[in-house]
C-alpha cells in the first residue's frame, strides 16, 4: 500500500552567512518525532528558482526525509550579484567560481548549525572516541544529500572542488560545525554539459538549426516568449539513442537536437511559470556558460570527479569529501544539451577506469539511468514509465536519492 503524503506545508527562511550574503530556502521541516532524518539539499539550475522542487515538501517525512529548496545568488529572496561579481564572472576569474563553492559551503554550515541537523550515523565508527571518516554509505541514516539539478551542478562542482580563501571557511566553524560529518551523497541530476566545461558535439553548428536552443529562435522576440519557449523545451520528451562500445561505431550518440518541443510538455501553469522561472537572471549569469568559465569547469570537472591535475592540487581540499558517495543520475528522454554531458561523462569515467585498471578510482560514480524521463523527471511532469498520481513520481524521485 503506497503511503499517503501529508497536507502540503512548508515554511521559508533566509539564511545569512559571512559576508552579508543571504540565501533565501523552503524547508519541509524535520519529520515528526525523528532524530535520525537524512536533509537533502536541491540547488535548482539556470532560469529556474527553488519553486521547482516545491511539491517534493509533502512528501518527505514519508521516507523521514527532509527536503531543503534553496535559491542561488540573484534568485528571488537571496543576494543579487554586485557589479563587480558579474564582471568577474564575464572575465573568467576562478574566483568567482571559488565563491560559489565558499558560499555553498558557508550555507551549509549555518543550515546545519540553526536547524541542529543530525549528523550520518556513525556511531560505530570511532577512533579513540572521534568520529572516524572513512567510506560513506549513502544509505546511513542522518546528514545530507546535495542535489545539484540541471546547471545547479556547477555549484556542487565548485564546492567540491580546489577552491581558495579564507581557511576558517573550509574549517570546523566555532561550534565544531564541520560539514565532512554530514555529507554523505553528492548527486548531479541531469545536468548539461556546460556544468563540467565539456566541449560541444563535433558537428555543432552556430546556426541553430540542427542543435535547437531556445534563446538562438528567431521567433521568440522577446523575453516572456523565449521563457515560455524555454520552459517548454525543457519539460518536453526527446528520443536519443546511445550505441553501446561493443557496436560496429564504436560506441556512438545520435541526439534528438532539432526538435523545439514534443506533444508531451511540462504542466506549468501561467502561475507556476511566474513564480518559478526567472530568465533576467539567467541572462544575467550567462557567463557561467561562456568559454572563460567553462575553461576553469573543465579543469575542475577533472579534478574534482578524476583526481587529475597538478600534484599541488591533488593534495589540496578538493579531497575534502571523499569520503561521500557520488551520484550521476541522467533522463533518458532529456534535452540534448543535458544528453550530450551524460554521453561525455560516461565516456570520460570509462576512459579513466581503463587508465588506471591497477586502482580504486578517487572517486567512484553511480549511475543512474531513469528510462523514459525527462529533463523535469519526477519532479512536474509524469513520466511514460510511471503512470500514478504526481505523488508517486516525487516520492520515485525521492527514492532514488537515499
Amino acid at each position: 500500500m503506497e503511503p499517503t503524503p501529508a497536507a502540503a506545508t512548508w515554511s521559508s527562511k533566509t539564511y545569512s552567512i559571512p559576508g552579508g550574503i543571504e540565501f533565501f530556502a523552503t524547508d519541509s521541516g524535520p519529520p515528526p518525532n525523528s532524530n535520525d532524518y537524512t536533509t537533502i539539499i536541491l540547488i535548482h539550475g539556470a532560469g529556474f528558482n527553488g519553486y521547482s522542487f516545491q511539491k517534493l515538501h509533502s512528501l518527505a517525512h514519508t521516507f523521514n526525509l527532509r527536503t531543503v529548496a534553496f535559491n542561488r545568488r540573484d534568485y528571488s529572496g537571496s543576494t543579487p550579484y554586485t557589479p563587480e561579481e558579474l564582471s568577474s564572472m564575464e572575465n573568467g576569474d576562478k574566483a568567482f567560481i571559488d565563491r560559489l563553492g565558499m558560499h555553498l559551503h558557508e550555507f551549509l554550515k549555518c543550515f546545519v548549525e540553526e536547524e541542529e541537523i543530525p549528523r550520518i550515523s556513525l556511531d560505530k565508527r570511532m577512533d579513540n572516541g572521534k568520529h572516524r571518516i572513512g567510506k560513506v554509505d549513502a544509505k546511513l541514516e542522518g546528514g545530507l544529500v546535495l542535489v545539484g539539478w540541471s546547471l545547479g551542478a556547477q555549484t556542487l562542482l565548485s564546492m567540491l572542488s580546489d577552491f581558495q580563501g579564507d581557511l576558517a571557511l573550509v574549517g570546523p566553524s566555532p561550534d565544531g560545525i564541520l560539514l565532512e560529518e554530514y555529507v554523505k551523497d553528492v548527486v548531479f541530476y541531469d545536468p548539461p554539459y556546460t556544468a563540467f566545461g565539456y566541449s560541444l558535439p563535433p558537428d555543432y553548428d552556430t546556426s541553430g538549426k540542427k542543435y535547437y536552443l531556445p534563446w538562438l529562435d528567431p521567433e521568440n522576440t522577446t523575453l516572456d516568449a523565449a521563457m515560455t519557449a524555454y520552459v517548454s523545451w525543457t519539460g518536453s520528451y526527446f528520443d536519443h539513442h546511445f550505441e553501446s562500445e561493443s557496436s560496429n561505431n564504436g560506441g556512438q550518440v545520435q541526439i534528438d537536437s532539432q526538435s523545439k518541443s514534443t506533444e508531451k510538455m511540462t504542466t506549468w501553469t501561467e502561475e507556476d511559470l511566474k513564480a518559478g522561472s526567472e530568465l533576467a537572471v539567467m541572462i544575467r549569469e550567462a557567463g557561467m556558460t561562456a568559454p572563460p568559465i567553462q575553461r576553469i569547469l573543465a579543469n575542475l570537472g577533472q579534478q574534482v570527479l578524476f583526481n587529475d591535475g597538478p600534484e599541488s592540487v591533488t593534495e589540496s581540499p578538493v579531497r575534502r569529501f571523499a569520503h561521500a558517495a557520488l551520484t550521476y543520475i541522467s533522463a533518458s528522454r532529456t534535452i540534448w544539451i543535458s544528453a550530450w554531458a551524460n554521453f561525455e561523462m560516461k565516456r570520460r569515467y570509462k576512459a579513466y577506469l581503463a587508465m588506471n585498471k591497477d586502482r580504486t578510482p578517487a572517486k567512484p560514480i553511480r549511475f543512474v539511468d531513469i528510462q523514459g524521463a525527462n529533463h523535469f523527471v519526477s519532479i512536474w511532469v509524469l513520466p511514460s514509465f510511471l503512470p500514478a498520481p504526481s505523488s508517486l513520481r516525487a516520492r520515485y524521485f525521492l527514492r532514488m536519492l537515499v
